[in-house]
């Protein structure tokens, strides 16, 4: 059985398969994911989209620099 990437990955939101749309994969509920101009996509849904303290905090910033 031989599967290509675009087989194997599925929309992290509800698990439907993705499929490529112009710049953008996407899935039958309409969930999309930008293709980055250096090709990637950020698979990870966005949590706490108005919070005050986005992003990493200073403890994970300093366990990435420990490891």
């Amino acid at each position: 059985m031989s599967i290509t990437p675009f087989q194997a990955l599925a929309c992290p939101l509800d698990g439907e398969p993705l499929h490529v749309a112009g710049n953008t994969w996407r899935c039958a509920a309409g969930h999309s994911f930008d293709i980055a101009k250096q090709g990637y996509v950020n698979l990870l849904p966005v949590q706490q989209k108005r919070s005050h303290d986005p992003g990493d905090s200073k403890a994970m910033v300093a366990a990435r620099q420990r490891f």
